[in-house]
């Protein structure tokens, strides 16, 4: 981004640290990451592939096998949501407003009208 002359989201330089404890978790989402399929955009981790990597792999059943098939979900959701959003050929992080800021809905609709304009230019 900075090559093309754009600032990085705040987001982006105060990522949370993986709690140790996690880590293992982690892992399992990007090796998980290589059974997505890739097309016009990348699309989710099938579960079917979460399923047998949780119980083949790391042998989770259970309590364990929910928790951790759930918030591999989760990330792959927010995950994909970030990627898919493209603009110039480059990701971008996706915009959020809560419905009651005002200004912010403004905002980002003003950003979607611009958008659509360049893209059909």
């Amino acid at each position: 981004m900075s090559k093309k002359g754009r600032e990085a989201p705040a987001e982006f330089y105060n990522q949370p640290e993986v709690e140790p404890h996690l880590v293992w978790l982690w892992d399992a989402f990007w090796e998980l990451g290589t059974e997505r399929q890739l097309g016009m955009s990348i699309g989710p981790i099938p579960v079917s592939k979460i399923r047998e990597y949780l119980r083949d792999e790391l042998e989770l059943d259970g309590v364990e096998f929910e928790r951790a098939k759930t918030i591999i979900r989760k990330a792959d959701t927010a995950w994909i949501g970030m990627l898919n959003r493209i603009k110039d050929d480059e990701p971008e992080m996706a915009e959020q407003v809560k419905t009651t800021d005002t200004e912010g809905v403004k905002r980002v609709v003003r950003g979607l009208g611009d958008r659509a304009t360049k893209r059909r230019k």
